[in-house]
């Protein structure tokens, strides 16, 4: 029987294991606060190791249904390939024999001009578009709501390019030159002509500054065509540099988001620095179908005729191992917007990340030889109509 002495004992006892437990949690709860407190001081050094989470390994792929607007859609074209489309600001135009047309993301048409161009030409600026007339003297500067300026050369015409700020360079024929080279202002008035004494300027680049420009002559040299790439400031006569001699001839040339320019030729690609220096070149593997340049991507489609293959390839550098995708469908064009590459096929909407990972699809009919994006949809040029999709990556 427990005496009156061993009840005390066992109260002290329960007691003594209470006070143990409640500082055991006081500390707890301290130790929880001053981690709490410390993270919080130390957050802007933690916090970043967290950024992305959910998205930075974000693989999935998002799945668009291709199902057509409807509405102003779709917007009726003459019935060939041979018209023009372009984006311009929020707005894409369209050119045909006869007229040109501007239109809302919406298929609302906003602008509706005749022109008497023989081969017209369309290429997009920032805000503006440029009309040309090729082998013909006629250039126009398009705005939404008029022609902002015409003008008639002395020669005809053999190129013309638009810049981001809508400054107009033309390359016409010459009686004492091989060519000649006039730069417009967005206003019109002219800023900087060159006179081309040897060599045919097939291409004209304007710099991501838009205060000069790259200008691509061809040339012969052994019995072949080379390429020659000359740079020029608009505020000076002389030239900054030009390239060695490329053998290829070059067709088109881009500058990249760095000041890298890609040159495109009949059988190769060339890497040219912002010195002038010709770094490495991509040699075609196989016809060559389609190819643009983006920011920091090139990305080309060549076509296997003998196993009726399409692969894509896709480069950041031309010092890097490039990535090649072989194709299951025919591919018909692509278009590079930053580091994002989208491929047309017979029955797909594909677009790539740099690396080659599929970030989004869209189910379309092989009715469509080629697309424009604007913003959240997809414009699908078809042989005599234009169509509209909803797409998202």
């Amino acid at each position: 029987m427990a005496t009156e002495y061993d009840l005390i004992e066992l109260q002290k006892r329960r007691r003594a294991k209470k006070r143990k437990r409640f500082i055991v949690k006081v500390i707890i709860v301290i130790l929880i606060v001053a981690a709490g407190v410390t993270a919080y001081i130390l957050r802007d050094k933690w916090l970043p190791f967290f950024e992305g989470i959910g998205t930075r390994y974000h693989s999935t792929v998002n799945k668009n249904n291709g199902e057509l607007a409807e509405g102003n859609f779709p917007i009726s074209v003459s019935g060939n390939s041979d018209y023009q489309t372009a984006v311009v600001g929020s707005y894409i135009t369209y050119l045909d024999d006869t007229h040109f047309y501007m239109y809302s993301s919406d298929g609302e048409l906003v602008a509706d001009r005749q022109h008497t161009y023989s081969k017209p030409i369309m290429k997009a600026g920032g805000q503006r578009v440029l009309l040309y007339d090729s082998g013909g003297k006629k250039i126009s500067v398009e705005g939404k709501q008029k022609t902002v300026y015409t003008k008639t050369l002395e020669k005809n015409i053999i190129l013309a390019r638009i810049s981001s700020n809508d400054m107009v360079a033309v390359v016409t024929e010459s009686d004492n030159f091989a060519c000649e080279l006039k730069v417009f202002k967005s206003d019109g008035t002219e800023c900087y002509s060159l006179k081309n004494a040897d060599e045919r300027i097939v291409d004209v680049c304007f710099k991501n500054a838009n205060d000069g420009c790259i200008v691509t002559t061809i040339s012969a040299s052994g019995g072949k065509l080379v390429s020659t790439l000359y740079s020029y400031d608009f505020n000076r006569s002389e030239q900054n540099w030009n390239t060695e001699k490329i053998p290829t001839m070059v067709m088109n040339v881009d500058v990249m988001s760095d000041g890298t320019i890609i040159a495109f030729g009949d059988d190769r690609c060339v890497y040219v620095g912002k010195d002038g220096t010709v770094g490495g070149s991509y040699e075609y593997p196989a016809n060559l179908v389609d190819y643009e340049c983006g920011s920091g991507t090139v990305a080309l489609i060549f076509e296997n005729e003998e196993l009726r293959k399409h692969t894509l390839v896709l480069m950041t550098d031309v010092e890097q191992e490039s990535k090649v995708i072989e194709l299951d469908s025919s591919a018909k064009s692509i278009h590079v917007a930053g580091d994002h590459t989208m491929l047309l096929t017979d029955n797909k909407l594909v677009e790539y990340t740099q690396n080659g990972t599929v970030v989004a699809t869209a189910d379309v009919s092989d009715d469509y030889f080629d697309f424009i994006r604007l913003g959240k949809y997809m414009f699908l040029k078809g042989y005599t109509e234009i169509n509209r999709i909803d797409y998202s990556y």
